[in-house]
């Protein structure tokens, strides 16, 4: 009962802090949050017909499998079973809106995909970018120019359009929960990695994950984080090189979201603990690779980011109240991390595994003090989740236990599929 006591008292937090932001959020006039259902950014509407089955028969399959997977099944096994449902899971809770909603949400107005007509000539579009920035969409008024360009370069192959543009979005991100199991297998051993495996996918975050291009970004910036851990539990030219590869995809992924600049705490926590700070000057130099590469072509980052922070002050960020969405943000983000991610974070002991979580909630912290992230941020930080989702690997292990914790993490995230309507 001991032991029982602090996680009830986890749960009664978690629970709290959704139900204050929500009844906070109804003192507010729509027009001053702009938030329909609070904590998230959606409006309650509720269906349930047959497509909720496909999220139910995708959850009940990964939870009667996940402890198979996670004591007998190969290391790499692992990891491609891992892949397979971090594509499934987000694709199944689609489906409790129609399978029309794998693309509808790439064809809102705002988004990235109506700017891909207006690029032409990649070199112009770049050096005008910051210039011409009213007459793109919102989406792409408050990011880089790396997802335009992205789906471009799909376009260019004779993969545009919304169906191309979403399953390269849900595929790549289904690679988020390999990079960040690789990463915590390098510093904390397979054991605690394999543990943790099945609670980076089985997540309500699922619901966000399909179809908005946070995911993408999510993807390139796990995999950035995991070659820069790799790079700093290694040595000699191997070491190097993957530093160098770290660079280049940590350069990639702030031209895809100025914010996730913040990313960069997580492998800087474990340098900076391990002593090892040769793989972060090389990464650097990689980083600034592609950095020189965009202002070669006439955009540079720091003109992109001063003129978003200009388009946010002026959108409906500068209505939204500072001090309720400081507390709302994290009632959103505990929403999507679910109650046993919530719970675990009470739970980890593992120094290791620390140094990965302590640098996503930096990351998080630094980005809601900021207040240029008012709302949204179940989409804008996914970026940060699967290193704070590793926190899992403190989670009782026996296949009763596991099996139940995972169950709860799919329920909560079936129940708000059904009653919330997200744009995403």
């Amino acid at each position: 009962m001991r032991e029982l006591r602090p996680t009830l008292l986890t749960l009664f937090g978690w629970a709290a802090l959704i139900a204050i932001c929500y009844l906070w959020g109804q003192t507010y006039d729509n027009a001053a949050i702009k938030l329909e259902a609070p904590p998230l950014y959606g409006e309650f509407v509720t269906r349930l017909d047959s497509g909720v089955l496909w999220a139910i028969g995708t959850a009940a399959f990964v939870v009667a499998i996940a402890p198979l997977l996670v004591k007998r099944a190969s290391w790499v096994v692992l990891l491609v079973a891992i892949t397979l449902i971090g594509f499934a899971w987000p694709l199944s809770l689609t489906m409790i809106d129609g399978t029309e909603e794998i693309t509808d949400p790439l064809l809102v107005f705002t988004q990235y995909i109506f700017a891909v007509p207006q690029v032409g000539d990649p070199g112009e579009f770049l050096s005008n970018f910051v210039e011409r920035i009213d007459d793109y969409p919102a989406h792409v008024r408050a990011h880089p120019p790396g997802m335009v360009l992205i789906l471009w370069s799909l376009d260019q192959i004779g993969l545009g359009g919304e169906s191309a543009a979403a399953f390269a979005i849900i595929g790549t991100a289904a690679t988020t929960a390999p990079a960040a199991l690789i990463a915590m297998r390098a510093l904390s051993g397979e054991e605690s990695a394999r543990r943790a495996a099945p609670f980076l996918v089985l997540v309500p975050a699922g619901l966000i994950i399909a179809t908005t291009a946070d995911a993408l970004f999510m993807a390139v910036g796990a995999w950035a984080v995991c070659a820069l851990v790799l790079s700093i539990t290694s040595e000699g030219r191997r070491s190097d090189s993957l530093a160098v590869a770290g660079g280049l995809l940590f350069g990639l992924t702030i031209f895809l979201s100025y914010g996730l600049v913040l990313l960069t705490l997580v492998p800087l926590l474990v340098a900076v603990v391990k002593r090892r700070f040769r793989p972060i000057a090389v990464a650097a130099g990689g980083g600034l690779v592609v950095v020189l590469a965009f202002l070669a072509t006439g955009f540079w980052w720091l003109d992109g980011y001063n003129i978003t922070r200009r388009e946010y002050s002026q959108s409906v960020a500068a209505i939204r109240p500072y001090e309720f969405f400081v507390f709302n943000n994290l009632a959103a983000y505990a929403l999507i991390m679910g109650p046993v991610a919530f719970v675990a974070l009470t739970r980890l002991r593992d120094k290791a595994v620390w140094l990965l979580v302590g640098g996503g909630l930096a990351a998080i912290l630094f980005a809601n003090l900021s207040g240029l992230s008012k709302a949204e941020v179940e989409r804008i930080w996914l970026p940060f989740l699967p290193w704070i989702l590793l926190a899992t690997s403190a989670l009782p292990s026996s296949p009763l236990w596991m099996r139940s914790l995972l169950a709860v993490q799919a329920i909560v995230a079936i129940v708000v599929g059904i009653h919330v309507e997200t744009l995403w």
